[in-house]
C-alpha cells in the first residue's frame, strides 16, 4: 500500500486560492488495480451525507421521487424505508400505494435521505 495525496477544489470567491489536500490510503483490488481516486471521494461524500442527515425539505422530496427514503412517524413511532412514487400539490405518494400529506412534513412525519443513527451509535 501507498499513501497518496489527493487535492480538493477551493472553494469559489476567495481571493486567495487555497490547496486543500486529503492523505488517502491507497489499497489495491484482488486484481491488482488500485482503487480510482472517484470511489474514495464517493465514499467521503456518503459518509459526510450520513453522518448530516437532517429531515428532507419539501423541494429535496420532490426531487427523490423513484429513490428510496426513511420515513419517521414520530407519533405512533414506526419508521420505514419507502419509495416515493410522485409528490403532487398536496401528497406524496409510495411504491406501495400509501401517501402523507404534505402538510404533515416536520410536524408528525421526518422523512431522511438515509436512516438516522441512533443516540450514542457512531
Amino acid at each position: 500500500m501507498r499513501m497518496g495525496r489527493l487535492p480538493l477544489p477551493a472553494e469559489k470567491g476567495h481571493e486567495m486560492r487555497q490547496k486543500i489536500t486529503v492523505d488517502v490510503e491507497l489499497r489495491t483490488l484482488v486484481d491488482g488495480s488500485e482503487i480510482p481516486f472517484e470511489w474514495i471521494l464517493d465514499a467521503i461524500k456518503e459518509k459526510r451525507e450520513r453522518e448530516d442527515n437532517p429531515p428532507l425539505t419539501e423541494e429535496q422530496i420532490r426531487g427523490m421521487v423513484g429513490q428510496p427514503v426513511f420515513v419517521d412517524y414520530n407519533l405512533t413511532g414506526t419508521k420505514e424505508w419507502a419509495i416515493i412514487k410522485s409528490v403532487s400539490d398536496m401528497k406524496i405518494w409510495f411504491s406501495d400505494g400509501m401517501y402523507i400529506w404534505l402538510n404533515d412534513i416536520d410536524k408528525t412525519v421526518d422523512i431522511y435521505a438515509h436512516e438516522p443513527k441512533k443516540d450514542g451509535a457512531e
